[in-house]
Parts: C-alpha cells; structure tokens; sequence
C-alpha cells in the first residue's frame, strides 16, 4: 500500500492498511482456489489531489475504484466522509472487485459490469450512492427499470441513472445469491468463456431463461423483499410528523404568548421605575427652588413648615413663640445673646454719627421657627 496524491494523514494510511489486511483474507475465502496476486492500494488526500488521468475514473459521489485488469485500487480519504459508505465497506467493496477480477482471469473481462457491482455491494453489506430498493418500486410501476443490457458493459453517468444502476444491481444480484447461493452463483460465472456469455451460463445454470430471471426478481421486490413494508414505515413516519405540526404549533403559540405577557410585565415594571426616577427628580427640583419646603435652610439651617406663620424678622416679636419654643425644649439663650451684642453695635454707631437720627432701640428677638 502506498500513499497517493496529496499528504494523506499517517493515521489514515495505517487504518486503511490494517483494513485491507483482515477483509483481504474475509474476501479470498469466497473465491475457491485463488491465488492472490499482488495489487496496490493507493490512499490519495482528495479528488483534486489525483493524477489528472485517474480522475475520470472517479464517479460523482464514489470514494473509490479498481482499474480492473491492472491490479490497482484506488482510495480517496477526502471524499469517504461524504460518500455515506463506511470505510470497512469501501474498502471490502474494492477488494472483491480486484479479487474477482483475478478469480475470473483470463476470462474476467466477459463479467458484466453489473454483477461486479452487485456482488460488491452484496458482499460489503452496504450499497453504493444511497441506493434502496424503496425506489426502485416506483419505477417497476411505471416500467422504468434499466435494462441490465445496458449495464453490462458500464453504468451511466447521469446521477440520477448512476444511482439506479447501483441500485437494480445490489437488488439482483442479492436475489440471486438468495436464489442460488453464492458458492452456485460463482460457479456460473466460472463456465463463461469466448462462446459463453453471462447471460447464457446463468440462464443454463440455473434452468431459467433470462426473462424469467428478471421477472423472479421483479416478483420478489414487489413481494418479497420487504421493500413495500418499509415505504409505509417511511410514509407512517412521514404521517406522524404531519400530525405532530399542529401540536408543535400549538405548543409554539402558548409559548409565544407566555413570553408576551413576561415582556409585558416587564415593560409595565420599566415605566413605573421611570415614572418614580421622575417624580423623585421634579421632588428634587422643587425642593431646590424653594428653600423653605423641604423643613431647612442653605447651612443646616432650619426653615419654615407648611402650617407655620410667616414671621417677619423686623417686626415686634411674639411672645408666645417664646414661651412655646421653651415647651419645646428650645435653647434661646444664643438668639438674645446675638441680638442684644447687635443693639450694643448700632449703638456705638450712632454715638460716632450723632448727625444722624439713631435706630430704634430695644430688646428684639430674632425668633427661631418651630419643629
């Protein structure tokens, strides 16, 4: 085995080898009396990566082929993800072609393409290209079948075709090796010469014409295959998922609607935090513009309550305001202390300006507002 176009990983490379190891010595087995030439198996990165003659051998969604005749299988790492085929089948599928194809020496370019890659597909265990019988049913229907003349000597390159050319011949060659068993099956094809075809050496092994092999298989993929149960476990899932629509419908709608009301709530929560933030500031602003509403003045000061009489300060002081801020508990002693130093002061004004007519003395009281 050798590494191909590109820098396939080493991991690749050693997976890929250890494959071929275990499912070369699986697929001799089948072929009695083989003696295995050598052949190289080449794992290149990815398409582009090829040697420009090898690309054309590549079909579209394949991730392999075998140049039959000239002992070589070719592996490309980059398009197995997307081929939807293991690599244990990729792998097998290739080696019962190269094996094959040394098995039915010298005779082995009278094998009909499509036996090659029924038996490939059947031995594998998994088909090529997505192919199911499931579609080759609608086609039986309408009479839209390939003609297996027509895939003896290459498959088409339409993918649509290429798909159904995979497909009739896993389904057939699948049936047959039910019908006949393997061991038989191969032992059919070992009588094919220069003046015997396929076609004839199958017809003459199995006692059937070639007309009424394909209609015993048509029979058996209308019938007994299986493949009508599994369209309606398709359809009945198909069915359940059609219903679950209005239900999941439902169930989007009452969420939808749970949502709604949580983003309406908040939205009435948000407008009430800004309706407060604005009442607390048009609070703030007034109190600002007004400095005796809010019970101080500037410094601390105390300042007038709503219900309390406007005092004026130059006006006779009452004496019952006294008297209620002592029942307060209010020290005065401060307020006649600052008032009587303020008529000693304007006092000794006037005696400096004896020309002018001197305020008006006595004792004044500056009264302080109630709490």
């Amino acid at each position: 085995m050798v590494a191909g176009g590109g820098a396939p990983r080493p991991a690749a490379l050693a997976e890929v080898e250890a494959l071929v190891a275990t499912q070369t010595a699986e697929v001799h087995g089948l072929f009695a009396g083989l003696q295995i030439r050598p052949f190289l198996v080449a794992v290149h990165e990815g398409r582009a990566s090829m040697p420009e003659h090898l690309q054309r051998f590549l079909h579209p969604g394949c991730a392999a082929f075998t140049l039959l005749g000239q002992r070589q299988i070719h592996l490309v790492w980059g398009e197995m993800a997307r081929s939807g085929t293991s690599l244990r089948a990729i792998v097998t599928h290739e080696l019962v072609h190269e094996l094959l194809d040394q098995w039915a020496a010298p005779r082995a370019a009278l094998m009909p393409r499509w036996f090659h890659e029924g038996l490939a597909q059947v031995v594998s265990g998994e088909t090529y290209l997505g192919a199911r019988e499931q579609d080759l049913l609608w086609r039986v229907g309408t009479d839209r079948l390939l003609p297996f003349a027509d895939l003896r000597d290459g498959f088409p390159l339409d993918p649509e075709r290429l798909q159904l050319a995979y497909a009739q011949s896993h389904s057939y060659v699948a049936w047959l090796v039910g019908r006949f068993g393997l061991a038989g099956l191969l032992a059919i094809a070992a009588n094919v010469d220069r003046q015997t075809t396929f076609e004839r050496a199958l017809s003459g092994g199995t006692g059937w014409t070639s007309l009424q092999l394909v209609d015993g298989w048509v029979d058996h993929l209308r019938n007994g295959s299986g493949a009508w149960s599994r369209i309606a476990l398709e359809q009945s899932f198909h069915v359940l998922l059609l219903a679950a629509v209005p239900l999941l419908w439902l169930a989007l709608r009452r969420r939808n609607a749970r949502e709604l009301r949580a983003a309406g709530r908040l939205d009435q929560l948000a407008r009430w935090q800004i309706e407060a933030a604005a009442r607390a500031r048009a609070a703030a602003q007034a109190a600002a513009l007004d400095p005796f509403a809010g019970g101080t003045l500037a410094g601390g000061l105390p300042g007038r309550r709503e219900g309390d009489a406007a005092v004026d300060p130059s006006g006779p002081v009452d004496p019952a305001a006294d008297v209620d801020m002592a029942e307060d508990g209010e020290d005065v002693d401060g307020v006649e202390d600052a008032g009587d130093a303020a008529a000693a002061a304007a006092e000794a004004a006037a005696a400096d300006r004896p020309d002018e007519e001197p305020p008006p003395t006595g004792d004044r009281h500056w009264p302080s507002p109630r709490r």
